[in-house]
């Protein structure tokens, strides 16, 4: 498939996009702490334009502090000293072609306690939400029509600050979307009951809003399609709200789903397909005749091609693809589709951290936030530099030397590059993997790096290479507990059954009930083992991020996983394994394969030496200290950048 329709420029309102590529906003963090844009912002934006995007959102922009605040540290625009800054990032964004839009944004009741800086949480009605561990009180009508005023004044900043269209966010469980949504308003008044009552506060905005920019000013409202929670928007409604919203003059439809309670559907999982969301984007433009924008893991330039084609929607979004790969847009355009920087939907690094108020990173693109520092410039005197594991610490570490015109050489004891994440790759669900390490084994042959397969390096190598830099990424070895019949053939490690090494029977003990544990308990489940397994701690998979966790809830019910909890592997008999409960009671678990996912630790047996014998040796990765593949990236790539310092 030729891409064609995904270069073509359109019309929003009076704003023409040079192309259909939207930058979805993120709530990125890099703002300061009072809100306002900081230069790491504006790089981060800029990246994306010249990247070749035709429209950018940028973050969610709060119209009330710190009542409207998304968590901490979010961007805001409710009052007029934020219009400077603002106009200045709108102006480094143009220069590179992008158009830019604004988003403001209410959190209601979707924010933390320590956000709010001791105001009252507020939501249409007082429906709680768990994570903030707070009930909401329910908006007076006096305080709904005092928002309307302060939506309507931020709308106008954001034209003031000479950005080329607005948005409106009224998606994902924020104050406008509990009005509309039937589960979160309950409310007995003109502004709850019928939709059109729980239309009534959204058009209000959308009426003062269109008094004071003008009948001109392009707006886009951002609506969920469905909000994928019981008793919450549904589809159906939706499309009778976004006719409503073409009624009252809004110029396009940003369609998303989910909220805080299903955010699988707001930021999708590896588990979920490509486009997941896109048949929502295509029941909305079906039901009106302004444009329509899609979102939703579109990672695949050739997806965000059909969806277009088929007349799904007329714009694509793409939030964390760009953050994986501002060059998305170029890439696709000039064919260098092996160039593209996968997003893995992992939601690690971007959404994780974000949620857990951190800085926001990016486990495929370590310069993410750091445009402007971690460029990478040819260096003017080359060493030769020497790799030893083909993990994506290592791989990237090799990728970014020779980047920087540093001479390459890569050692990996297996057959292929890849290392941790071949095995880890193996489940359906992990299958967005295979496209980084696809993309990382490329990108260092196309480099020229010299590959060295088959090969584990020994300190007795060094004089044939003679390294100026080495970066020692040997990975990790799994841990094997020393206890009695460990040692018997049924007992595998996590990667043997990924890899295929070992037999497995029908009964089967998964021993670690980390991620890893959970992952290859159903993967055996699914292929049709009866799978029992045990964590010596007090929760299964606490360390899943909380949007993947639910894929494992319903996999562990739909397959009748069992867990115990407060038990530890106490050795392995003919009959299966032995354990000791919380209460010290000693049991047997039948058994035909024991699983060990006790997690691994550093193979460091040549870290000692190679830093004696070496001038500058880097240790990255597992190697390091056994963690995820962000870390490994991260580490791989900014110590790479270090070779001349």
């Amino acid at each position: 498939m030729k891409l064609e329709r995904v270069f073509e420029p359109i019309t929003i309102g009076t704003m023409e996009v040079r192309n259909r590529f939207v930058f979805a906003s993120i709530d990125s963090k890099l703002g300061d702490e009072n809100g306002a844009t900081t230069q790491r912002h504006i790089d981060y934006h800029v990246a994306r334009s010249r990247g070749g995007v035709g429209l950018t959102i940028i973050d969610n922009l709060a119209v009330e502090w710190p009542r409207g605040k998304v968590g901490v540290k979010p961007m805001r625009i409710d009052d007029d000293r934020f219009i400077i800054r603002l106009s200045e990032l709108a102006e480094e964004i143009q220069a590179y072609g992008a158009k830019v839009a604004g988003q403001i944004c209410h959190a209601g009741r979707q924010t933390k306690t320590a956000a709010l800086e001791g105001e009252e949480m507020i939501s249409a009605s007082d429906v709680p939400w768990l994570g903030s561990g707070t009930i909401p009180r329910p908006l007076t009508v006096a305080e709904i029509e005092d928002l309307v005023e302060k939506f309507a004044k931020a709308a106008l900043r954001v034209k003031r600050a000479h950005f080329d269209a607005l948005e409106i966010h009224s998606a994902h469980g924020y104050l406008l979307a509990s009005f509309l949504s039937p589960h979160l308003n309950r409310r007995t008044d003109a502004y709850g009951g019928s939709l059109e009552n729980r239309m009534r506060f959204l058009l209000q905005i959308i009426e003062h809003t269109r008094k004071l920019v003008g009948p001109h000013y392009p707006i886009i409202v951002r609506l969920n399609g469905s909000d994928y929670v019981q008793g919450g928007l549904t589809i159906e409604e939706s499309k009778l709200i976004a006719r409503q919203l073409e009624r009252s003059g809004v110029d396009a439809i940003n369609v998303s789903a989910g909220t805080y309670e299903s955010a699988n559907w707001t930021f999708p999982t590896m588990a979920m397909e490509k486009g997941c969301l896109s048949d929502l984007a295509a029941q909305i433009k079906s039901a009106v005749s302004i444009p329509v924008i899609a979102v939703g893991k579109i990672t695949d330039p050739f997806v965000a091609e059909q969806i277009l084609r088929e007349g799904k929607a007329d714009l694509v979004a793409l939030g964390r693809p760009l953050l994986a790969d501002p060059q998305y847009p170029k890439k696709a355009q000039e064919g260098r589709f092996d160039d593209i920087v996968p997003c893995i939907a992992c939601n690690q690094g971007c959404i994780g951290r974000i949620s857990l108020d951190l800085g926001m990173r990016c486990t495929v693109n370590a310069a993410l936030g750091r445009e402007r520092e971690y460029r990478i410039n040819v260096t003017r005197t080359p060493k030769k530099v020497l790799v030893i594991g083909g993990g994506p610490a290592g791989m990237e570490a090799a990728r970014v030397a020779a980047l920087g015109g540093h001479k390459v050489t890569l050692y990996e004891k297996g057959h292929s590059l890849g290392g941790q994440m071949i095995p880890a790759a193996v489940p359906w669900f992990k299958r967005d993997m295979h496209a980084f390490t696809s993309y990382l084994i490329k990108q260092v042959e196309k480099l020229g790096v010299r590959i060295v397969l088959d090969t584990e390096f020994v300190a007795d190598l060094l004089p044939q290479e003679e390294p100026d830099v080495v970066f020692v990424a040997t990975g990790a070895i799994p841990v094997i507990p020393d206890l009695p019949g460990v040692a018997r053939p049924n007992v595998v490690t996590v990667t043997d059954v990924l890899l295929g090494r070992a037999k497995v029977g029908e009964r089967v003990v998964v021993v670690g009930g980390a991620q890893q544990g959970c992952e290859v308990a159903v993967y055996l489940a699914e292929q049709g083992a009866q799978v029992t397994l045990i964590r010596r701690g007090d929760e299964i998979g606490c360390e899943i991020d909380a949007i993947f966790r639910p894929f494992f809830e319903e996999m562990f019910g739909r397959y009748g996983i069992d867990t115990l909890t407060r038990t530890k592997l106490d050795g392995v008999n003919e009959e299966g394994a032995l354990f000791i409960g919380g209460n010290w009671e000693r049991r047997t678990i039948p058994a035909d394969t024991i699983v060990l996912a006790l997690g691994s630790v550093p193979n460091r047996d040549l870290v000692d030496e190679l830093r004696r014998k070496t001038p500058k040796c880097f240790v990255v990765g597992d190697c390091r200290e056994p963690r995820t593949i962000l870390e490994a990236v991260a580490e791989g790539s900014r110590f790479a950048r270090e070779i001349d310092d």
